[in-house]
């Protein structure tokens, strides 16, 4: 049987000028749901990038993310499996509901949640008045994707809303107040626009401060490592787009002190396999694995004679929900 990913980057090998319509033909042969795109230099190169993504679908991260893991080097190209940052994010309009919005108007209130790792988010601009709240919820999401990148997006951003921006004369009727320090103007310090604030506290930010507002959450945020309720250990944030190759969920009850060693104990992370919690006061291991690689079975193998193994398909982290409950939702 042919694998579409290999025969892929065999063509890639070969072509001296990949253009549009053969890369969307080989891409569509690995799964017609996959979305792809190039893009020009990157921060650190003068490198084109080539990003073929899930287009949002959870369930196809992983086959993304294999297809990113076996690329063969390449000069002038790098290759990476979710959609990257627009380098000139919030340029141009959109036509929603039959209104122009500009985008160069959306600002974004922003509010690290309370007791989760992952920053809520309010869409603000004039016409979302105008709006169904579905709509500018919607056209905020797009605008974030194209902000921070789909990777930021997955592994720290919360609850995503919009509204109609407040003006102090006429125009929008001022909300009653929710508590909330809304910044009087858009313009930031720098040290305004990094500073991650307590719950309760957001602030108003463009494009370009809302980006440094997240990675610097996420930089205070990911020294955690691992989070512990009583008797539960999570790996902090619990989130799929973490692990994007690993679907596969084998729940292990009694594990042996050897599998534990293997695996390299608390957020060991091997190779193609990785322990993201412990339950029961460490009696159960929630490993998640690469299903297409041997990881599966090496856990098995290694699981010790006692050991009860459930094994099953879960791309999106749905069987270790109830110990996300307040440190993640993907």
């Amino acid at each position: 049987m042919i694998d579409p990913i290999q025969e892929f980057w065999r063509w890639w090998t070969a072509c001296e000028q990949p253009g549009a319509a053969a890369v969307d033909r080989r891409v569509r042969a690995i799964d017609a749901g996959l979305g792809w795109e190039f893009s020009g230099g990157t921060a650190t190169a003068g490198n084109r990038l080539l990003a073929v993504h899930s287009t949002g679908d959870p369930t196809l991260r992983a086959l993304a993310a294999r297809w990113a893991a076996a690329a063969v080097p390449t000069d002038g190209w790098e290759f990476v499996a979710a959609r990257p940052a627009s380098p000139s994010p919030l340029s141009g309009a959109v036509v929603v509901e039959g209104v122009r919005i500009d985008l160069s108007e959306l600002r974004f209130d922003a509010l690290p949640a309370e007791h989760r790792p992952e920053i809520d988010v309010t869409g603000v601009h004039p016409a979302f008045a105008v709006l169904g709240r579905g709509a500018a919820r919607r056209v905020t999401e797009l605008a974030l994707a194209d902000v921070l990148g789909e990777t930021r997006v997955d592994l720290w951003i919360g609850a995503v809303t919009g509204r109609a921006r407040v003006h102090r004369t006429g125009g929008t009727r001022a909300a009653p107040r929710t508590g909330l320090v809304r910044g009087g103007s858009d313009a930031q310090t720098p040290a305004d626009a990094g500073a991650v604030r307590a719950p309760g506290d957001a602030r108003r930010l463009s494009g370009t401060a809302v980006r440094r507002f997240v990675d610097d959450f996420a930089a205070l945020e990911c020294w955690r490592t691992w989070s512990r309720m009583g008797d539960v250990a999570v790996w902090w944030p619990l989130r799929g787009a973490r692990w994007p190759r690993f679907d596969t969920h084998l729940a292990v009850t009694r594990a042996s002190r050897d599998l534990v060693r293997a695996l390299g104990g608390n957020g060991g992370i091997a190779a193609d396999c990785v322990v993201v919690a412990w339950e029961d006061g460490g009696r159960v291991a929630h490993v998640y694995a690469d299903g297409v690689t041997s990881a599966p079975a090496f856990v098995e193998a290694r699981a010790g004679p006692g050991a009860v193994i459930e094994r099953g398909y879960d791309p999106t982290l749905a069987e270790v929900r109830h110990l996300a409950g307040l440190y993640g939702r993907r």
